[in-house]
């Protein structure tokens, strides 16, 4: 634990001194967070007036800002996901204090959970801020009170660390069989396979059911399939479906799904024994070279 301390302490002490030594940068960064807070606050009237126009239609109030829910933490998954990806080969393999940790008697499950935090905090920071007015506005259009707002502080953690373990873990893998820098250049790709796992995942939602009502037999039917998810085995149902309970006051199996997000947010994590050894190349696991190694072999043997 104190050497995770330690290797995260530059995270800390660079926020601490940009802040503190800002000095002419000062116009800049209070013109940033003037746009910061316009772009939350723009968000939140706008949500607010799509959620207000939402109660005004009869009986499918509720049911179409749950699907609205649905599809806005799919997206915030999808997104995250492909940030993780990028964000992790920079912070194991081509972070520029790669070499000078891996040369300090650190243990591997400190070097892997430190880089895992670091990852998490880098590539999740933006889209914790600029949710909270979506959350805020659904709290205040439903009248939700506090209870919900304490689901979301305890939901939303799970919710980032998911997709940030599964990042780490896929770019793991890649490097194992690729070096580091070549999937630098290879963003590209990466970026274009991310909008294809962004595009099915939000077919998967399936959005077109909101304004085809006549597909379904009965109305009552129609509502239920509001009601219920269209891609039960993604974080971001889990997660619609924990806040739905104080939102909408309705039963939706909140513990089930809470201890379900949990335990995936517990166990992705989880370093298994000898996982991070590739962290060891930063150009990525070199296989050896016979040809070269008999030839050193036999100059040996001669001499």
């Amino acid at each position: 634990m104190h050497a995770m301390v330690i290797l995260l302490s530059p995270i800390w002490l660079s926020w601490k001194n940009d802040f503190l030594r800002g000095g002419r940068s000062w116009r800049r960064r209070s013109l940033l967070i003037g746009l910061a807070l316009a772009f939350w606050c723009g968000t939140y009237y706008v949500i607010r007036r799509v959620l207000l126009y939402f109660q005004s239609v009869y009986d499918l109030g509720p049911s179409l800002a749950y699907q609205l829910l649905l599809s806005t933490l799919l997206t915030f998954l999808s997104m995250l996901l492909f940030s993780n990806l990028i964000t992790a080969l920079s912070t194991f393999f081509l972070a520029r204090d790669l070499d000078l940790v891996l040369s300090t008697p650190v243990s591997t499950d400190s070097f892997y959970y430190s880089r895992l935090i670091t990852t998490t905090l880098n590539s999740s920071w933006m889209v914790l801020f600029f949710s909270l007015p979506i959350f805020a506005a659904y709290g205040t259009v439903f009248g939700s009170g506090v209870l919900f707002y304490l689901w979301v502080a305890v939901v939303l953690p799970l919710f980032l660390i998911v997709p940030a373990s599964v990042g780490v873990l896929i770019m793991h893998l890649l490097v194992y069989f690729l070096p580091a820098k070549r999937i630098r250049d290879m963003l590209f790709f990466i970026g274009l396979f991310s909008f294809m796992i962004i595009y099915f995942l939000f077919r998967f939602s399936q959005p077109e059911r909101l304004v085809q009502p006549e597909s379904f037999g009965h109305f009552l039917q129609f509502l239920a399939a509001m009601e219920t998810p269209a891609s039960p085995f993604l974080p971001s149902s889990w997660a619609a479906e924990v806040l739905a309970g104080p939102l909408f006051k309705r039963s939706t199996g909140q513990g089930f799904f809470y201890a379900l997000l949990a335990s995936y947010a517990f166990f992705l994590p989880w370093r298994p024994p000898g996982f991070p050894a590739p962290s060891t190349w930063p150009d990525g696991p070199r296989p050896r070279n016979r040809s070269r190694d008999t030839a050193s072999t036999n100059c040996s043997k001669a001499v």
